[in-house]
């Protein structure tokens, strides 16, 4: 699909500062391509590239830091780069080794590890970077796949300074070019995701300790019981097929139900159960399901292009718990104790401090820390939309009035002056089943809509490279295979008479196979003999049936 040409070639440009492709002069890195006929424009008009640089001075001023790098790398300035990148000659294979060392010498990210393993890691990320492309592939545009395919020469590469110069060779294709581009900047964002530092190793121990946490302080071990055990519920909801599957009722039930309707839907969830005393002393019980989930590399990476940023600008919401309550009484009491257990819990550790410290001016900024305990655990940014009145209208680009939750930061500062941050999820049970089944809310669709309508799609396949593309058609396509698959991977069997259809199943066949015996023609009455068939018996050719075969029959004559 070709598609319309814009009224200014300026709107050929991603908006986003960090991803700016202006052409194929003296001083940038990629070729413009007509969008009308795919060809490479091979020559920029000075006026173009002044109104750009007018509009655009941003992302100027990124494309000039990237060319100046680029002659860092190489040596050389752009216009003596081109056609090289495939010719196997000494003073080639001279400056691929040497562009290659000065790369490995000046990324950041590769420093801390020892020389020889750089090269080697470099690799890894262009493999990984091949996964990421891939796996975008198979789930936004599994109908281009043979199309959008990397090609041979970029999938086989994982060289970073062969990879630089197949930008800059004329000789190639311009969308080889491109993901040769591409693949760079993927390989440098994944290795700075992928480079474990304090700050990410932070991050999973925070979510490790606040589920430990909860294990220890907030819930229960049922009798008979080991740790770590959940109970069995399962969320059954109804649903209205008229309004896009909007959840009508839903509730948590303890067993499966013996008839499921149509339009009804049961989900199994693992609940834990903790026990809230009440100012009396009097204890009660609640169940809740809980969700830890920390944002891993591709995750991270597609939020930096949906907005933009730099590597890392975006990650408050690493460590997130997403949790369900049969009813808000129970989450606001929950969360009431949790935060008592917390602030007891780093009492406690401030003591011990104490103890053992002998400099007066630690031991006084720790006291003031024990005497002030409510900055310890501080719950800030709160949206709350949890009985479905549309009050939650946040400022993030996730926020949506339709989503019945309410979502929050806590953030906990510990005795040794460590701090942890969580982004919660309350649901409740319709609040959930929407956020599950309902069309225009569910999980499996936002994904889908927020990585096209937020340009992920256009940064990493963009229409002046891919014409190709119907985007509007790929992201309706994958927005409908990703609901469809939401609402029948939990499509439970209810059961029937207290045990499931599968078993009622083999009862039935199990029965069938008792009440009727079938003798082949021939065979005699001795089918079972474990010494051979026996000699044919008055009954062969005869078939049995059952008794109630039988009394059918003669009723009807």
């Amino acid at each position: 699909m070709t598609p319309k040409a814009p009224q200014n070639e300026c709107e050929l440009i991603e908006l986003k500062e960090l991803y700016a492709v202006v052409g194929n002069a003296d001083n940038t890195p990629l070729p413009i391509v007509n969008p009308q006929t795919g060809e490479e424009m091979p020559i920029l008009d000075k006026k173009w590239l002044n109104r750009f640089v007018g509009k655009y001075s941003v992302q100027y001023r990124k494309l000039f830091g990237w060319t100046e790098r680029i002659q860092r790398y190489t040596g050389k300035r752009l216009r003596n780069l081109k056609d090289i990148a495939f010719k196997n000659t000494p003073e080639t294979r001279h400056l691929i080794e040497e562009t290659r060392q000065r790369i490995l010498d000046d990324l950041d990210f590769l420093r801390k590890i020892c020389p020889e393993a750089r090269d080697h890691m470099l690799r890894l990320y262009g493999r990984l970077a091949d996964e990421y492309i891939n796996e975008t592939i198979q789930e936004f545009f599994p109908e281009y796949e043979h199309e959008l395919g990397l090609k041979n020469e970029v999938a086989t590469c994982h060289d970073a300074a062969k990879l630089l110069l197949m930008c800059f060779d004329t000789t190639l294709d311009p969308r080889l070019r491109y993901e040769a581009r591409r693949k760079l900047f993927l390989m440098e964002y994944i290795g700075q995701l992928e480079n474990f530092n304090e700050e990410d190793r932070g991050h999973e121990e925070a979510l490790n300790a606040m589920i430990d946490f909860m294990n220890r302080k907030m819930t229960i071990v049922p009798a008979g019981k080991k740790r770590g055990t959940s109970s069995q519920r399962f969320l059954l909801s109804r649903h209205n097929a008229k309004e896009g599957n909007r959840t009508e009722t839903a509730s948590i039930i303890k067993a499966l139900p013996e008839r499921k309707k149509h339009n009804e839907r049961i989900t199994p969830i693992g609940m834990r159960q903790a026990i809230i005393m009440d100012q009396k002393g009097r204890g009660r019980e609640i169940y809740f399901y809980a969700i830890p989930r920390e944002k891993g590399t591709y995750s991270r990476l597609t939020k930096m292009f949906r907005y933009g940023t730099k590597i890392g600008e975006r990650d408050d919401d690493r460590n997130g718990i997403r949790m369900v309550f049969e009813k808000k009484q129970d989450w606001v009491d929950f969360f009431m104790l949790l935060q008592k257990q917390l602030k007891e819990e780093i009492a406690e550790e401030l003591t011990e401090l104490l103890d053992g410290e002998t400099d007066e001016t630690a031991k006084k900024k720790l006291e003031e820390k024990r005497l002030d305990l409510d900055k310890s655990v501080i719950i800030s940014n709160e949206k709350d939309n949890l009985e479905g009145d549309g009050r939650f209208m946040g400022n993030s680009k996730a926020s949506s009035s339709a989503t019945k939750f309410l979502k929050f930061t806590m953030k906990v500062c510990h005795a040794d002056g460590k701090k942890c941050q969580y982004e919660f999820q309350i649901f409740l049970p319709n609040g959930f089943a929407d956020y599950i089944y309902r069309k225009g809310v569910s999980w499996a669709e936002y994904q889908v809509k927020r990585f096209f309508k937020e340009q992920v799609a256009e940064i990493l396949f963009p229409s002046a490279i891919f014409p190709q593309i119907d985007k509007k058609e790929a992201m309706e396509k994958a927005m409908e295979r990703a609901y469809q698959q939401a609402w029948h991977q939990n499509n439970f069997h209810a059961a029937r008479n207290g045990i499931s259809r599968e078993e009622a199943q083999r009862a039935k066949r199990k029965k069938q196979q008792s009440g009727s015996l079938i003798i082949q023609s021939g065979s005699g009455g001795g089918t079972n003999n474990p010494n051979g068939p026996t000699k044919p018996g008055p009954t062969a050719g005869r078939v049995f049936v059952s008794r109630s075969q039988q009394e059918r029959r003669g009723k009807k004559k």
